[in-house]
C-alpha cells in the first residue's frame, strides 16, 4: 500500500519518516520508503504541531524537494555535457555555453 495526503503532503512526508513514527512500526525494512503491512498503521500515532506550523513545515520541505531536484537536474546537465564533449560531439566552446546557461540558471 502506498500511502498519498491529500492535505500538506510534504509534512505528511516528514512526519511520516520521523523517529516518533518509525519507531512505532514493525520492521520497516527500506530506508526512505518503509515497507510495512496495511494494519501495522492501525495503532500508530503521529505527533502534529498546531495546524499553523504544519503548513510552514510542509513549505519548507516542499521548498527542499523542489531545490533538490533543480540540483539533480543540473548535476545531470552538466554530466551530459561533459560525456558529450568527452565523446567528441560538443567541442570546447559548445561545453563552455552548456555550462553558462547552467551558471546562469538557464540549464
Amino acid at each position: 500500500m502506498r500511502l498519498r495526503a491529500a492535505v500538506q503532503p510534504h509534512f505528511a512526508l516528514l512526519a511520516l519518516r520521523s523517529r516518533f513514527v518509525r519507531e512505532q512500526l514493525r520492521d520497516t525494512g527500506g530506508q526512505t520508503r518503509p515497507r510495512i503491512r496495511a494494519q501495522d498503521l492501525d495503532d500508530v500515532e503521529v505527533p502534529l504541531p498546531p495546524e499553523a506550523l504544519r503548513a510552514r513545515l510542509d513549505a519548507v520541505v516542499a521548498r527542499a524537494h523542489a531545490m533538490r531536484l533543480a540540483a539533480r537536474r543540473r548535476m545531470d546537465a552538466a554530466a551530459a555535457a561533459y560525456e558529450s564533449w568527452g565523446e567528441g560531439t560538443l567541442d570546447d566552446a559548445g561545453l563552455a555555453e552548456a555550462l553558462d546557461a547552467l551558471e546562469s540558471g538557464a540549464g
